[in-house]
């Protein structure tokens, strides 16, 4: 093993300047910047160096979607909610946005130079080990442990950064310019939604660390190489000095406590009760209100779904199937007539690409499939909530009491 360290520590000689390392127990790992990006001189450090493993800080999850880009791109919209891939939508949105406002290489900033060093790794036989957090874990951690207040300003975040010029300043542009010419625009905008909103940090920088951390740490082989973020490498060897920390709680997902569910029940809870009065008093008031309240909530919906270009079978659907889904809370019309509308206007990922472009352009607007999708469900969702009451004025004025 002291042979073994000796003629490693030689080797690697000339790369001082790019490598930092920590000695743990029996093995070494060497860390190096993603910034040092040239492929030169990666391709001369993995043959003079020889690690047994190359760690690198990508998600398996995006490890995927850089191998299969086209196929991403054409797949259907509706596919993606049920593979439970919608977080990584949002996120592949957000860094194609900023690489658009940035103006910068697509290719350079989606992270294709971790595929590079990966055939790099297989040719030379060396074990690759995908180390990084999965965004989704950390994305439904951080939501679900935020509170109202914490929920709300996560989605202005969200909305200033995607669809207004005031959501980066000069500092924040120069910023993320110059991390993604060194391939790190993901972690990069992480840290700037944390500095944005402080209460994110533990979730996006300290647990991500922490878990990247005692990946390395249980990473076999007797030198490792990790191709890491620079501003990770400090950090995260001052981890791994420390004693060890279970990774397993960092991959739970808490469940969101909502205070919400009596409220959503309450209110069908109640009409339906003035339904089964107005039955015990007479059949004919019982499906008078049956009537009036089916007329008010499909009429007022379908004017809502008209009024924003929905697909004619949309409308035609949204009058039927609205009055019964006003007594399934978890699953309101606006959801399910976003899903009709998208089964005939089939949406691709590719209409995500230039929704911030389009929301601004009134003449795009309806020509994006994603827009209307998102116009039919907030036109819909609000008129039914609004008929909801509407119809409850309404049946409350027959006389079962």
């Amino acid at each position: 093993m002291a042979l073994q360290d000796s003629k490693v520590k030689e080797e690697s000689k000339s790369f001082n300047s790019l490598l930092t390392q920590v000695r743990l127990h029996d093995k070494i790992i060497f860390f190096l910047p993603i910034e040092s990006n040239d492929q030169i001189v990666l391709n001369e450090i993995l043959t003079h160096l020889k690690p047994v493993v190359l760690c690198l800080e990508l998600t398996q999850s995006r490890f995927g979607l850089l191998q299969h880009s086209p196929e991403w791109e054409e797949m259907n919209i509706l596919q993606v909610f049920p593979n439970g891939k919608w977080i990584l939508l949002l996120t592949d949105l957000i860094l194609l946005h900023f690489i658009r406002v940035l103006g910068l290489n697509r290719h350079e900033c989606m992270g294709e130079n971790l595929l590079t060093a990966i055939g790099m790794a297989q040719k030379k036989a060396i074990q690759v080990q995908l180390i990084d957090q999965e965004t989704d874990t950390l994305a439904k951690r951080a939501w679900c442990s935020a509170t109202k207040k914490h929920k709300l300003a996560i989605i202005k975040c969200i909305l200033e950064l995607l669809f207004t010029t005031k959501g980066l300043n000069s500092e924040e542009r120069f910023y993320l310019k110059k991390t993604a010419r060194a391939n790190s625009l993901y972690t990069s905008i992480l840290r700037l939604f944390y500095n944005k909103l402080p209460f994110l940090k533990s979730f996006l920088e300290d647990e991500r660390l922490l878990f990247i951390s005692e990946q390395l740490r249980a990473c076999n082989g007797s030198v490792i190489l990790a191709y890491l973020h620079p501003s990770h490498i400090q950090p995260i060897m001052n981890l791994l000095e420390k004693d060890p920390s279970p990774k397993e709680p960092l991959m739970v997902v808490p469940e969101s406590k909502s205070n919400f569910k009596f409220g959503r029940w309450g209110i069908p809870f109640f009409i339906l009760s003035l339904f089964a009065i107005g039955l015990l008093k007479s059949k004919t008031m019982a499906l008078e209100m049956i009537g009036v309240w089916m007329l008010i909530h499909g009429a007022v919906t379908a004017f809502a779904a008209l009024l924003v270009f929905a697909h004619p079978l949309t409308i035609l659907a949204c009058f039927v199937l609205s009055p019964i889904t006003s007594f399934t809370p978890s699953f309101g019309a606006g959801f399910l007539l976003m899903i009709v509308e998208s089964m005939i206007r089939k949406p691709r990922v590719r209409d995500l690409e230039y929704l911030s472009e389009d929301v601004r352009n009134w003449n795009l607007i309806f020509k994006n499939r994603i827009v209307r999708i998102g116009l039919v469900f907030i036109a819909i969702s609000i008129a039914s909530l609004s008929a909801t009451f509407i119809g409850l004025t309404a049946i409350t004025k027959f006389k079962i009491f």
